[in-house]
């Protein structure tokens, strides 16, 4: 059975990565067109900025699939009959939610930071500044989910054999 789920999380990370190295580019134009409207940046994209960020799009959302799969553990830790695949892609939907969540409350404090300051920013300390953010909101998030089910899972267990 441990078998399946590595196997499951591997081929998921990996669609994950492949998916973030495909949308890596057009995320970047789109990032750089809002801060550009914002009057925050004037930037330009480079080549080599664009595969820079599509490397970091993809390694964010394959990280995505380890997560859920810890979780699930934690959540069927001593439960017989369970997991099962269907947990694996209900614990995957709350990682990607997380990494969302931190990109989007990256730009929101980017944003801020910079307030009605007109300077120009690189690309790049724009990109780095959002990824922290959705590094750490995806830890961060997914660390408390877990934690959490890692101490509901014995009392689950109790109350099912009352």
């Amino acid at each position: 059975m441990f078998t399946k789920y590595v196997i499951l999380t591997v081929i998921t990370a990996f669609l994950l990565l492949m998916l973030g190295f495909w949308s890596g580019p057009w995320v970047l134009v789109y990032i750089v067109h809002i801060l550009n409207q914002l009057g925050l940046c004037i930037c330009f994209v480079e080549a080599e900025t664009t595969y820079e960020f599509s490397a970091l799009v993809g390694a964010l959302l394959a990280t995505c699939a380890p997560t859920a799969t810890v979780m699930l553990w934690a959540f069927s830790r001593k439960q017989s009959g369970w997991p099962r695949a269907y947990g694996f892609f209900l614990f995957l939907l709350p990682t990607v939610i997380s990494a969302a969540a931190g990109i989007g409350f990256g730009l929101l404090s980017l944003k801020g930071h910079l307030g009605s300051v007109e300077y120009d920013i690189s690309v790049w300390y724009a990109l780095a500044y959002l990824l922290w953010w959705a590094f750490g909101t995806l830890l961060g998030g997914c660390g408390l989910i877990t934690i959490i089910l890692f101490f509901i899972s014995p009392r689950r267990k109790r109350t099912c054999n009352v």
